[in-house]
């Protein structure tokens, strides 16, 4: 799965890590991944960039996790545990 950020791509592949790909420069950067699972349950199931705060990306596992994730910080800043496994996510205005 690819995206498009300002100026930078998100990628994730079925991996645990969410990674920005700067294709000017082609360099990759991880923002951060998910963990407290088996390596198969931590690798991201969904991502999804927020429209309204273009550093804001999140992401969910099959580890019951939802992550938001501070581009610009390459961090987490909320991590939520979901009540069963992700198989998709999409973000609407409310």
């Amino acid at each position: 799965l690819w995206f498009v950020l300002p100026d930078e791509w998100t990628t994730l592949a079925f991996f645990a890590a969410v990674k920005l790909l700067d294709y000017s420069t082609s360099t990759m950067t991880q923002v951060g991944k998910h963990e407290g699972g088996s390596a198969s349950s931590n690798a991201c199931s969904c991502l999804v960039a927020l429209p309204e705060s273009p550093h804001l990306v999140a992401s969910a596992s099959w580890n019951r996790q939802f992550s938001l994730w501070d581009t610009r910080a390459r961090k987490a800043v909320a991590v939520l545990e979901l009540p069963g496994k992700a198989f998709s996510m999409d973000i609407t205005k409310g």
